[in-house]
């Protein structure tokens, strides 16, 4: 009997410490978190629009609130999430791409960015800038 006395303290110990690891978002940040472009090229006439939708995957455990955003548009084009914050096991996003009327045309690499408490990761997509009336 007094044998299981002296172990349960450090039964309770291990079994507390598993638990805050399980539960710790922060400590394995690579691959808490992935993102998906659909489509992976879109074309879009100068002083047009268009759409590409942003899919967010994490692994179990992962709950942080995502932020996107995007970098290395071109001059003359935004980006619009809807929603910018995503949350939930699996989650997408709608981008709505306005292309401006001077745009240079060709393609451009533009890159998604997905950021939360302990993780982060990018994806890169191409945007096609055709002269108006191409499209």
């Amino acid at each position: 009997m007094n044998l299981n006395l002296s172990f349960r303290p450090l039964f309770m110990t291990v079994a507390a410490c598993a638990l805050l690891a399980c539960n710790d978002d922060s400590n394995d940040p690579s691959g808490a978190i992935s993102i998906g472009v659909d489509p992976a090229v879109v074309t879009i006439a100068q002083g047009g629009s268009g759409t590409v939708t942003v899919t967010l995957s994490r692994t179990p455990g992962f709950s942080n609130p995502v932020t996107l955003s995007m970098a290395n548009l071109p001059t003359g084009v935004t980006a619009t999430f809807t929603p910018q914050v995503l949350e939930g096991l699996v989650a997408s996003s709608a981008v709505d791409l306005d292309v401006g009327a001077t745009t240079a045309l060709g393609n451009h690499i533009l890159v998604i960015n997905a950021t939360a408490d302990g993780g982060s990761t990018t994806l890169t997509f191409t945007l096609t800038v055709v002269a108006a009336g191409l499209r």
